[in-house]
């Protein structure tokens, strides 16, 4: 990529007896509009590097639409920035190093979150409320960690219609965590995302994680500014134990999951965010059942669906991937370790990070890292050092 910034001065033919004493600026002497559209071919770095040439480049290059430009290269993964935050700031926050948080799990009401930067957990806040089978999104427009849902602790626990925020702060967060709007019905281990207008969509769930547990399929949606979810059309099948992704088309993915009894599913429906009336519709099926799985899109905007069980006993390690346009599931990579009911989330780094899990003879307190374009897993520091977010947890990464 050309660096405009570095060709400020043109090159000029050997000073004549009659030349001007200061030789003639082409670049800064252009209209703003004209900066601004050689701007629009340079990358992130150049463009930081034209904005402290001079004055004139500096409010050329400041101009918002050419950032969201550059933003433009996430929108697998985001489509917004933070109300009244500008898309430089949103540019800076992508292309810094991410955060993997982890919440809940194993009762517990702990969260840990990794840091990209430094290669090291370290706590965050925990939630107001021990969730088991939660979900965690990160919130872009309001800055925050969401925690949607989950079982109660103890022997006779119950599901959870509960929401809480967190603050983020440029780490997993920060302050405590505050109550939002109840979902209309309470749900352990359900499905859940936010679309870019910045709403919570959440379908499925069931009453608990264990077997033959009531599962639902039902959906609602609570929109920025509402006080009160309002439902969606309902899942063509029950599921609990899947996976809710969102593409940057707006269309949601529900994955996999537990059909109660002793169905596990291995189908894929899709409700198209902006069209909901026309309700869920079927798409290519996994190549086998996935329960306890993680789902997200990545940056080459393919679906990844990693881990999971066929039977609620046995973890899996392999990992697929759907493309879209071939409408055909491919293997990728598998993990390490064999991981269901984990913590999973991609970052803006383009790298797909995998934390804790169920095992029937013990918890797994490893985590590991996913490189899409290498097709390689690698792992990471241990989740837990003497805690307990291990098993059932929940995953977002962070970039504020």
């Amino acid at each position: 990529m050309v660096d405009v910034a570095a060709h400020s001065k043109p090159v000029l033919p050997a000073e004549a007896d009659d030349a001007p004493a200061a030789p003639f600026l082409l670049w800064p002497s252009l209209p703003e509009e004209l900066l601004q559209r050689a701007f629009l071919h340079l990358d992130s770095r150049s463009l930081a590097r034209a904005e402290a040439a001079c004055r004139g480049w500096r409010r050329a290059a400041s101009a918002d639409f050419l950032w969201r430009d550059r933003c433009a290269a996430w929108s697998w993964l985001t489509r917004r920035k933070p109300s009244g935050a500008t898309w430089k700031r949103q540019e800076r926050a992508l292309s810094g190093a991410p955060r993997f948080v982890v919440v809940g799990g194993a009762y517990s009401a702990r969260g840990r979150a990794f840091d990209a930067a430094t290669g090291a957990w370290a706590d965050v806040p925990a939630m107001a409320t021990e969730r088991n089978g939660a979900a965690l999104l990160y919130d872009v427009e309001g800055a925050s960690l969401c925690a949607v849902g989950g079982r109660s602790s103890g022997p006779y626990g119950y599901p959870l219609a509960s929401v809480e925020r967190l603050a983020c702060d440029g780490g997993g967060g920060g302050g405590a965590w505050a109550a939002a709007p109840p979902m209309a019905t309470a749900r352990c281990c359900l499905g859940a995302a936010f679309d870019d207008a910045g709403r919570l969509l959440v379908a499925g769930g069931a009453e608990s994680m264990y077997k033959h547990a009531a599962v639902h399929a039902s959906a609602e949606v609570y929109a920025p500014g509402a006080d009160a979810w309002a439902p969606l059309p309902p899942l063509g099948a029950a599921r609990c134990a899947h996976s809710l992704a969102l593409s940057a088309a707006g269309t949601a993915y529900a994955v996999g999951g537990y059909g109660g009894g002793l169905t596990y599913l291995a189908s894929v429906e899709c409700l198209d965010v902006a069209a909901p009336e026309r309700g869920w519709r079927a798409v290519a099926s996994l190549n086998q059942p996935r329960a306890g799985a993680c789902a997200a899109f990545g940056p080459d905007h393919c679906l990844y669906v990693i881990g999971g069980g066929g039977n609620g006993h046995d973890a899996d390690s392999t990992c697929v991937k759907w493309d879209s346009r071939a409408n055909q599931w491919l293997p990728i990579a598998p993990m390490h370790a064999r991981r269901h009911y984990f913590a999973a989330a991609f970052a803006p780094d383009g790298q797909l990070y995998a934390a804790g899990g169920f095992e029937w003879s013990g918890q797994l307190t490893t985590a590991e890292v996913y490189d899409a374009r290498a097709d390689r897993w690698r792992p990471l520091p241990d989740l837990v050092d003497g805690g307990a977010v291990i098993e059932f947890c929940a995953g977002a990464a962070v970039w504020a």
